[in-house]
């Protein structure tokens, strides 16, 4: 076997009292714009208009797709439904649209076209259905589209295969028919492939790496009646790679991050739209000053952020404050107890080996989770000096990306895996 090394490292925090920088992110009146935003102040600001569905990009085998809400579910905006048939090829001679599909806000692994899937099949995503002989996600469901213009056109995913997703839609007859294929390697920073059906082309405007996106979405709202109502707000939702923890009834001011280290999650809304309401007294936004929110980047870095105005649609202006409250940096660890740890083959498919070399036999928690934080598997052991190895079954786990942690006694190691 050859012996793979890598240098160990660990991530320490640095906490320090940095400048509390006030932000003014502004999606113009009638939110007209969406707002891309790196944490640090660097924005990408485009129209509600510059992109359709959102293809995500985030590893090898993810393929959530979103459709932009971002109009809303009235007139002018987009809507997506199941076309009375599964065969792209067949004409549509009788629609009559239904409740459209929508984005859950769970998570970007799963859009509103992935929202038709087994969720006892781990293979089926939806849009299409993976093909573990040929690696290919097959699409099998064909949608229909309403566009802004009020027309309608079906749609079909074709494939996702070789890190390329292709796309094909046509008027009902199928005329005009048209044909896209666009490799993961285009994605913005934010990890997504943000495609106007229009014009074939995904948007390359987003400069930096994304954290929150500014922006509208539909979402189950209570009624007041206990009944929960789709309906279109404004918020915001946290990009591919971005953990938060929400802190309410608190002193935002004072609050620390480390009382909640064991809450952040990756959930999309988690910020959301609730940290402002509409008085109907004073017809005026109100912005509640008793929460903050704590936004864990894709590098650790962990910023404190406070809302301050919001000012409605008048002109779509968010105002808040954001403070960088504790930095990673990566450094040597000449302490730690493991010399090399690896995973491979990474990519998997039925199996992952991880290989790790230890200075001292030692107790050993190997810990699996799916990207969500859930649990998968867990195996306790001896660990000899040296040289040790654990095999993963992952023939049973859907494609995807997971973390492997192992811990021993005060140090935690952790590797990226991915299944096909």
């Amino acid at each position: 076997m050859k012996r793979i090394t890598t240098l160990c490292l660990f991530l320490s925090f640095t906490i320090f009292a940095s400048a509390q920088d006030f932000v003014e992110v502004n999606n113009s009146a009638g939110y007209a714009d969406q707002t891309f935003y790196a944490l640090g102040n660097n924005q990408s600001i485009l129209a509600n208009t510059d992109w359709d569905i959102a293809l995500t990009a985030i590893g090898p085998a993810d393929a959530g797709i979103h459709i932009n809400e971002a109009a809303g579910i009235s007139a002018n905006s987009l809507a997506l439904y199941v076309a009375p048939t599964d065969n792209f090829e067949d004409p549509i001679t009788d629609f009559t649209p239904e409740e459209p599909l929508l984005n859950d806000e769970l998570s970007w692994d799963y859009g509103a076209f992935n929202n038709v899937r087994d969720l006892g099949d781990p293979f089926d995503y939806g849009w299409g259905v993976y093909n573990p002989d040929s690696h290919v996600i097959e699409g099998t469901t064909v949608y229909v589209i309403r566009l802004r213009d009020d027309s309608y056109r079906k749609l079909f995913i074709e494939s996702l295969s070789d890190g390329a997703y292709t796309i094909r839609h046509a008027n009902f007859d199928g005329s005009d028919e048209q044909s896209i294929t666009v490799s993961k390697s285009a994605a913005s920073t934010s990890g997504l492939i943000l495609l106007s059906l229009e014009t074939g082309v995904a948007v390359s405007e987003i400069q930096a790496a994304t954290d929150l996106i500014f922006t509208r979405y539909s979402t189950p709202i209570d009624d007041g009646s206990g009944n929960f109502l789709d309906y279109t707000t404004t918020g915001v939702l946290s990009a591919p790679g971005v953990l938060v923890a929400e802190a309410v009834g608190v002193d935002p001011i004072s609050v620390d991050y480390q009382d909640y280290e064991n809450d952040f999650q990756p959930e999309l809304d988690i910020i959301g739209y609730d940290w402002k309401e509409f008085d109907l007294n004073t017809v005026q936004w109100t912005v509640f000053e008793d929460r903050a929110y704590f936004v864990k980047d894709a590098d650790g870095n962990i910023y404190k952020i406070v809302f301050i105005d919001f000012e409605g649609s008048a002109t779509g202006t968010t105002v808040f404050q954001e403070e960088l409250v504790a930095e990673v940096t990566s450094v040597e660890d000449p302490s730690s107890a493991f010399n090399s740890i690896n995973v491979f083959p990474n990519p998997a498919t039925d199996y992952a080996s991880l290989v790790y070399e230890i200075k001292q036999a030692a107790e050993v928690s190997i810990e699996l989770y799916s990207i969500q934080g859930q649990q998968i598997q867990q195996f306790q052991s001896r660990a000899n000096s040296g040289l040790n190895a654990i095999e993963f079954n992952t023939s049973n786990l859907a494609a995807g990306s997971y973390i492997v942690l192992v811990r021993t006694a005060g140090e935690v190691q952790q590797q990226l895996l991915n299944v096909q």
